[in-house]
């Protein structure tokens, strides 16, 4: 149910899931309002929030109508839903995802719209983002997600190696219902390269805009966060149904074009997965989830896991299992080296090109 519904229909709507955090809440939000474009509805999705949340939002819709606050009334509980419920309710002709705790430059809104505008054949756009923290507020030069970084997007996407986040981008409304791009409610961690990959596989067009970052992604720790939990049962869960449903999704479209770039993303949840060594049942699971899809990636993580059992005779668990690795590994840390130069690079000449 809203507090607040406007009459017209606005030309942006911003969904924003909030659960608790008003410290950081109060930042968004107060970010978002301050925007220089105003033609736009914030429908903030309550989550089962304190009173002291709840109160706090309550006084935003009471003071500003643009401001609607519902409330989760299905289950599961989480983020995804939110999301969902939002996007139900969205009346703007282009749509916004963000995160209650992280902040909006005041011109964010107008150089999204105005870029989408001037380009009526994409269904989205992507734009630079920063890091954004409470003792130092926003860097556009850290943390950046949004830059023209990588030849194949769907490739990074599947590798782990992140292009953009939902939150860099700006999507026309009806372009997701048409190609039924929802969130989903299953995932545990990872939703948003799920939800980007299911658009890039939608064969959805988009481009990127070549501007100053105008999101701060907040980079400070927090007790709750999801990456502290990633290794727990239900997330291993998660994991494997995310596995799965993605071979299904890409092999149904590209065959096994795709299939070396898939196996490095089981590579990546592997190596969080079994971080402080390897658990046999969990292992043989995720093998048998791969090896139906890839009987070389099956082989290949099998082999892995065997390795690793005969190195613990003589290792750590933790250095067992990283030695049959260390090829990925060392791949990895040189790609995600030459990522953040690339970005690094990109975010200066954008900086000095807005001097």
């Amino acid at each position: 149910m809203s507090e607040s519904v406007n009459k017209c229909s606005p030309r942006l709507t911003v969904v924003m899931p909030v659960f608790n955090r008003p410290k950081e809440l109060v930042v968004m939000v107060d970010s978002i309002l301050a925007n220089t474009f105003r033609d736009f509805e914030l429908i903030a999705i309550d989550d089962g929030s304190e009173a002291q949340t709840l109160a706090l939002l309550k006084q935003y819709v009471e003071h500003d109508s643009r401001v609607i606050l519902l409330h989760r009334a299905k289950s599961p509980k989480g983020a995804q839903t939110c999301r969902n419920i939002g996007l139900e309710n969205a009346r703007g002709e282009y749509i916004i995802f963000v995160d209650s705790d992280d902040y909006v430059t005041p011109e964010c809104f107008a150089t999204r719209l105005r870029h989408i505008s001037e380009r009526p054949e994409l269904d989205f756009m992507v734009f630079p983002s920063g890091g954004y923290n409470s003792n130092d507020g926003f860097n556009p030069v850290g943390h950046q997600f949004g830059y023209t970084v990588f030849g194949d997007d769907l490739c990074a996407f599947l590798r782990r190696t992140l292009p953009f986040v939902v939150w860099n981008n700006i999507y026309r409304t009806e372009a997701l219902r048409e190609h039924s791009i929802k969130w989903d409610t299953q995932l545990l961690s990872l939703q948003d390269s799920l939800f980007n990959t299911e658009c890039l596989l939608a064969d959805m067009h988009y481009d990127y805009a070549h501007v100053s970052p105008n999101y701060g992604w907040r980079v400070e720790d927090n007790a709750g966060s999801i990456s502290k939990r990633i290794v727990t049962e239900p997330h291993f869960r998660s994991h494997l149904y995310t596995i799965e449903k993605v071979y299904k999704l890409v092999q149904s479209k590209y065959g096994h074009r795709y299939d070396r770039d898939l196996f490095r993303g089981v590579l990546y949840l592997y190596n969080m997965i079994f971080a402080e060594g390897i658990d046999d049942a969990r292992a043989r699971l995720l093998v048998d989830v791969v090896r139906s899809y890839s009987r070389l990636g099956g082989f290949i993580l099998r082999s892995q896991v065997s390795f690793t059992h005969v190195l613990e005779l003589i290792l750590t668990k933790r250095k067992a299992r990283v030695l049959p690795m260390v090829a990925y590994l060392i791949w990895l840390r040189r790609e995600n080296k030459r990522i953040q130069e690339r970005r690094a690079q990109l975010a200066s000449g954008l900086m000095e090109s807005q001097t």
